[in-house]
């Protein structure tokens, strides 16, 4: 067995080049025996001597340190990104001219190390992709020993991957109020309620209500046991939904405003103190299928907004995807699971209003709802609809920066 795998490792070194060389070696071999023909011979020794100068270049010393590390891990889109990668020969001996290949994302970064010295190190920065939205894992780093013609090549890694995460463009926008708090724990709905901080009315003590809600000077003055009531508040809670079909884009450009606008509101609401959910139109747990569930089983993806950071982070990894559920069903989806009270639709020119109309009705009563539509080349603007007794804003927007003036007035 152990032989089997020694034989296996050995034969994974040498490159389809190089195991066609060998069986021009075997079979010619063979042929100029049987034969006895002199060109075998020639083809042999040719294909032997080719085959044992290849091999030269992999032997030797592999005692190398090789480590790649990146500055700064989480950058914005266009900031300039570098990595650092630092090899340094352990070994007893110089080293020969080497290759260490860096992986980023699919590609491979290859780069030649010139000979060092006992203990010397090689230097180099590398510069990191960050011309768009995206995660790239870095690593592992590679020490390549190969040929020129390709035929035989190991490969040693050292370390392990890492994230490195080009958020999306973010704009500073001024203090949010959504959600319009107007008291210490909420704003007041019409929910009437036994405890709460705003007192509403009084009614007759019915069994089971608590005995702390007795009003005793009114029930003194009717001589029958009257408790109060209160309005219940409801903590002011910001729900974003983010439309992923490429069906509602007319271009990539509008679905990354669309990101950066969104992601401008949230990470602004967070530090606001405001509780914020993000939720993408992406099926959850959908298992790459494209098949569509009924609304009532429809569950949206939702993103981690605990901090920031993690906003960004989950945000730089979403992309477009056909399997997606409608802007109404995802619109149901929150409005059977979270109890937000502001509710911002983000969205591309291509879906028709009305649509933006019709999952705004399928939200509670109460709940203010504002859409966030990009439309790349157009002025800002935005108008006011009405549905029922909800009325609700539609904002559109050429770019990230013209969320600003929105929020001044706002509507947002």
């Amino acid at each position: 067995m152990l032989k089997q795998d020694k034989f296996k490792n050995a034969w994974k070194i040498i490159l389809p080049p190089g195991r066609f060389c060998l069986l021009l070696i075997v079979a010619s071999l063979i042929l100029s025996l049987n034969l006895g023909w002199q060109s075998f011979s020639i083809i042999f020794f040719t294909a032997l001597f080719i085959f044992l100068f290849a091999l030269l270049f992999i032997i030797g010393s592999s005692d190398f340190e090789v480590s790649f590390s990146v500055a700064n891990l989480r950058v914005v889109v266009g900031e300039k990104a570098l990595g650092k990668l630092i090899v340094k020969n352990t070994g007893t001996r110089p080293s020969f001219w080497t290759t260490i290949e860096v992986k980023v994302g699919e590609q491979y970064y290859s780069y030649s190390i010139p000979p060092l010295l006992q203990n010397r190190e090689y230097k180099r920065d590398i510069i990191l992709p960050s011309d768009k939205r995206q995660v790239v894992d870095i690593g592992p780093a590679s020490l390549v020993k190969t040929d020129p013609l390709r035929m035989v090549r190991i490969e040693k890694d050292f370390g392990g991957k890492v994230k490195f995460f080009v958020h999306p463009q973010t704009v500073q926008v001024p203090s949010t109020e959504v959600g319009r708090i107007k008291d210490l724990e909420g704003e007041a709905s019409r929910i009437l309620t036994q405890s709460d901080i705003p007192f509403q009315t009084l009614r007759e003590y019915v069994p089971g209500d608590p005995i702390k809600n007795i009003h005793w000077k009114t029930t003194a003055k009717y001589g029958t046991l009257m408790v109060k009531q209160f309005e219940e508040t409801r903590r002011s809670k910001i729900a974003i939904v983010l439309s992923v079909n490429p069906d509602d884009y007319s271009s990539n450009d509008e679905f990354e405003t669309a990101i950066s606008a969104i992601a401008s509101l949230g990470v602004q609401a967070l530090y606001d103190k405001r509780e914020v959910e993000i939720y993408t139109t992406e099926q959850k747990n959908s298992g790459g299928s494209n098949k569509k569930l009924s609304a009532k089983r429809v569950q949206v993806k939702k993103i981690g907004t605990k901090i920031p950071r993690q906003l960004l982070d989950e945000l730089t990894a979403v992309k477009l995807t056909t399997d997606s559920v409608t802007i109404v069903e995802a619109c149901e989806n929150i409005a059977e699971n979270s109890d937000a009270t502001f509710v911002i639709i983000g969205c591309g020119s291509i879906l028709d209003v009305k649509m933006v109309e019709k999952a705004s009705a399928h939200l509670p009563v109460g709940v203010v709802t504002s859409a966030v539509r990009v439309e790349v080349g157009v002025k800002p603007n935005v108008i006011t609809r009405s549905s029922g007794n909800s009325a609700f804003s539609i904002v559109t927007i050429a770019e990230p920066q013209d969320i600003r003036e929105f929020v001044l007035r706002k509507v947002l």
